[in-house]
């Protein structure tokens, strides 16, 4: 498994989570660039998605890095 990172790879801002709305539950499906300009969106696999979710809600955010993204 590669590391992916949660920083856009075109202008560095970090990306932030989009969110799909499946059987009744609200989950995260992709990271996306905030840039207004910048069309960057990394889909991720289900296990990193919750990986991602875990780490917005413990606020754990700061590294940056996210294992099994790719």
């Amino acid at each position: 498994m590669q590391a992916k990172t949660f920083l856009c790879p075109r202008c560095d801002f970090p990306l932030i989570p989009v969110h799909a709305q499946e059987r009744g539950r609200r989950r995260i499906i992709a990271l996306t660039c905030p840039e207004p300009y910048c069309d960057h969106m990394q889909m991720l696999p289900t296990a990193a998605a919750r990986e991602v979710a875990r780490r917005i809600a413990t606020g754990d955010t700061h590294d940056h890095v996210i294992q099994g993204a790719g």
